[in-house]
C-alpha cells in the first residue's frame, strides 16, 4: 500500500524532471541567439569593412587627365569651342554641380563636369564615346550633361539672349544700320529645325516638309550675330507664322520697346523693326520682301535686296551656332 510520503516524493521527482526540461530549454535558446548575434556582427564587420566589393567599373587615366591638361590654346579651344578664361568663369556659375565623395565613390570633379558637357556639345560624337574619352560611364555621362544645360540655361538665359533696354536702344538702331545698311532694324527674325527624336506618341507632329524629324528654334539675331530672342520645342511640322504667334513676340512687339525711337525715313516715321521672310505677317513692327517685287533695278526690287542682305544675318547667327555647337547636326 503506498504511503503518503511516497506520493510526495514521487510528485517531487516529477517536478525536478520539468525544471530540468525547462533548464535544458532555456540553455539551447540562450546558445541559439548567441549564434545568431555572432552572425549578424560577422555579416556587420563585413559590410563595414574597408576591404569592400566594387560596384562601379574600374576606369584608368582618361584622355582628359592625360592629354587636355597639355593642350595648346588653340587646341583646346577647338575641343571645347571656349578659351580657358571663358571655362573658368562657367566653372564659378556651375559651383552648384560640385559634389562630395562619399564612403562608396569618389565624386566626379566640377572642372570634369563642365568638360565633359562642353565637349558633348562641341562634339558630333557618340556618347558612349565621350563617356570614354573622359573615362566616365554612359549614364554619367547624360545625367551631368542635362544638369549642366538647366544651370547654364538658369545662370546665363536671361543674362545673355535678351533684347536692348530702352536705354541702349538708340545705339543699338545705329549700330544695326552701320553694318547692315537698313534702318531701324532691331534684328533679324526667322526659323530653324533641329533634328530631334521625337516622343513616339506624336512623333508625326515632328516630321518637317523635308521628311525627318525635327523642332523649331526661332530666333532673333542682331548685326554681331548675338541671339536676342529664342524660343524652342514647337514641332517641325508647323509652320514659323503658326509658331511666331503661339511665341511670346507678339506681346513683346506690343511693349514699349517697339513703340520708342521712331524714325523719320522718306517723309515717313519708322519705328524699330525685326526683318523677316516671306513665311512670317507683314505688321507694324515686322518687315518682310514684297511678293512680287518686280525687275532688279526697281524700287521695290532694290527695296527687297537690301532687306534680303540685311536679313541674312539671322541665318548666318544659325549657321555659327550649328559649326560651334556640332550636336546640333545629329
Amino acid at each position: 500500500m503506498i504511503t503518503m510520503q511516497q506520493v510526495a516524493l514521487h510528485q517531487r521527482r516529477i517536478q525536478q524532471l520539468h525544471l530540468l526540461e525547462a533548464i535544458d530549454a532555456a540553455e539551447e535558446e540562450r546558445q541559439y541567439a548567441e549564434a545568431r548575434c555572432r552572425r549578424i556582427m560577422a555579416i556587420t564587420a563585413r559590410l563595414c569593412s574597408s576591404e569592400r566589393r566594387l560596384w562601379a567599373y574600374p576606369r584608368g587615366q582618361s584622355w582628359y587627365e592625360t592629354t587636355v591638361p597639355h593642350l595648346p590654346d588653340s587646341e583646346f579651344r577647338a575641343h571645347f569651342r571656349v578659351t580657358r578664361s571663358i571655362f573658368r568663369y562657367i566653372l564659378n556659375l556651375c559651383e552648384c554641380m560640385q559634389r562630395q565623395d562619399t564612403a562608396m565613390r569618389r565624386a566626379v570633379p566640377l572642372d570634369k563636369r563642365v568638360a565633359v558637357s562642353l565637349y558633348r556639345l562641341a562634339s558630333s560624337a557618340e556618347e558612349r564615346t565621350i563617356a570614354n574619352a573622359f573615362g566616365l560611364g554612359r549614364s554619367t555621362v547624360n545625367t551631368i550633361f542635362r544638369e549642366f544645360c538647366a544651370v547654364v540655361v538658369r545662370q546665363l538665359g536671361t543674362k545673355l539672349v535678351r533684347l536692348p533696354k530702352r536705354s541702349e536702344l538708340a545705339e543699338h538702331l545705329r549700330q544695326f544700320t552701320a553694318v547692315t545698311g537698313f534702318p531701324q532694324g532691331v534684328g533679324a527674325l526667322d526659323g530653324c529645325h533641329i533634328e530631334v527624336c521625337p516622343p513616339e506618341e506624336h512623333a508625326s507632329d515632328y516630321i518637317n516638309n523635308k521628311g525627318w524629324y525635327s523642332t523649331i528654334l526661332l530666333a532673333i539675331a542682331d548685326h554681331k550675330y548675338r541671339f536676342l530672342y529664342t524660343n524652342v520645342g514647337s514641332p517641325g511640322r508647323n509652320h514659323d507664322a503658326g509658331v511666331f504667334e503661339s511665341s511670346s513676340l507678339p506681346g513683346i512687339l506690343a511693349s514699349h520697346l517697339f513703340r520708342a525711337e521712331g524714325k523719320v525715313v522718306a517723309g515717313v516715321t519708322v519705328e524699330p523693326l525685326l526683318l523677316a521672310d516671306q513665311a512670317f505677317p507683314l505688321q507694324n513692327h515686322i518687315m518682310k520682301p514684297f511678293p512680287n517685287p518686280g525687275p532688279p533695278g526697281s524700287p521695290t526690287g532694290v527695296f527687297n535686296y537690301h532687306l534680303c542682305r540685311a536679313r541674312r544675318i539671322v541665318e548666318n547667327a544659325f549657321g555659327r551656332l550649328k559649326a560651334r555647337f556640332r550636336i546640333l547636326l545629329k
